[in-house]
């Protein structure tokens, strides 16, 4: 397809678009009347980008465009008035290289040698300040061994990421204090934004785990995206169609089934409609509370074999201290946290298909023999562990070989 090529929208008015930048730009026209009952349609700028002549030749390598269209991004933000989803455009990630030399490749090995190919380890090291950042700087951990740095590829108003030093290459070999660093220099990440731009209120932290949640970066590393307009898709969804102590009344009913684990003030529970294998809700005053027990959780799952799983951690406004908490929002805990699990990375098909996307989630997993053996587990403090060091052994009794 002619990618400038333009498309008539109405024979009458001569109006046309060729892009959905363009259809922002006139949306306010009588003549996309029928659109604008369905869809609210806006773009939003972006942080600046900030580079140093080494920051701009790395990153002019990727991405393959002019600087200032890196630097300062747009992105259009189209949701249903109906339904609620929504869908945020950067035509800026379709333009990024995948690096030849492995660097954005998921590898299947864990060990050494690939640590050694990867840049973010060699050349973007977390030491490597000036290389990019944000007009409010970067986060660094007191022993420099964790930091932030913005996402070349905007995926909100604010968009970042929280990684670590080679020694924290690989997801599945992190160790408690490092999994729970990401997400504490992620937060303080938040606070320092939020100096610059205090509208910045909703918030999100996310983790792919493996190939099949999307990860295509190898290097361990947690997302960060903020915006000020409104919650992204899912919490304002459940905002809009639930009672203001929705999760209250969840965590209560699956506590009435058995399905509750707990850890000092958080709990957690194993849904009783899992969205796909190993659907686990849970509930936290802090975000680093929450990340405490959140790896116990995930590293239990995987001693049960989980290996591609999607992690979110979603903040309440509410958890912005000095911020007004929008009345939906107000009964909300501080932090919602989301882990599925996506399937073996051992199957060639995906685990999402057709059904789960636009029928009802297809599910094999029994949610009380989930509950099961995490519940038995926390009664007998099984392993400290990282989750790599203690892989189930395959059928021929050899060590199984699991993907980050």
């Amino acid at each position: 397809m002619n990618s400038s090529a333009s498309f008539p929208l109405d024979a009458h008015t001569g109006q046309s678009i060729a892009s959905v930048a363009d259809l922002a730009s006139r949306i306010g026209m009588p003549a996309f009347d029928a659109i604008r009952k369905l869809y609210d349609i806006h773009e939003v700028s972006t942080s600046r980008l900030l580079m140093n002549t080494a920051g701009w030749a790395v990153t002019s390598e990727v991405m393959k465009l002019p600087r200032d269209a890196v630097e300062n991004q747009v992105l259009t933000m189209i949701r249903d008035r109906f339904t609620g989803h929504e869908a945020i455009i950067n035509s800026l990630r379709a333009k990024r290289k995948v690096d030849t030399d492995g660097a954005d490749q998921v590898s299947v090995s864990a060990s050494g040698p690939i640590a050694a190919q990867c840049r973010w380890c060699r050349e973007w090291h977390v030491r490597e300040s000036a290389m990019w950042a944000d007009e409010w700087g970067q986060v660094v951990s007191a022993d420099r061994r964790i930091g932030t740095r913005p996402n070349w590829a905007r995926q909100s108003a604010i968009s970042a990421l929280a990684f670590g030093d080679e020694r924290m290459h690989c997801l599945e070999s992190l160790t408690e204090s490092e999994f729970v660093g990401l997400f504490d220099i992620a937060e303080r990440y938040l606070g320092l934004a939020r100096r610059t731009h205090p509208d910045m209120r909703f918030s999100t932290l996310f983790l792919n785990g493996g190939p099949k949640s999307a990860s295509s970066v190898e290097h361990a590393h947690v997302q960060i995206v903020a915006r000020g307009d409104r919650h992204f898709a899912y919490p304002e969804i459940v905002a809009a169609r639930c009672p203001p102590d929705y999760w209250q009344r969840l965590s209560d009913a699956h506590a009435q089934a058995g399905l509750t684990i707990t850890q000092g003030a958080c709990a957690a529970w194993v849904s009783l409609a899992p969205v796909k294998e190993k659907d686990i809700t849970a509930l936290s005053p802090s975000v680093i509370d929450g990340a405490q027990f959140i790896y116990r959780i995930w590293r239990d799952l995987a001693h049960e074999g989980t290996r591609n799983f999607s992690l979110a951690a979603i903040l309440s406004p509410g958890h912005v201290t000095g911020s007004d908490c929008p009345e939906r929002f107000a009964q909300w805990p501080k932090v919602v946290w989301r882990f599925v699990d996506r399937g073996s990375p051992e199957v060639a098909h995906g685990d999402i298909g057709t059904m789960e996307l636009f029928g009802s989630s297809i599910v094999a997993s029994d949610p009380f023999i989930v509950a099961g053996t995490l519940q038995r587990s926390a009664a007998g403090g099984r392993g400290t562990q990282p989750a790599a060091a203690r892989r189930p052994a395959s059928k021929s009794g050899k060590t199984g070989r699991g993907t980050r």
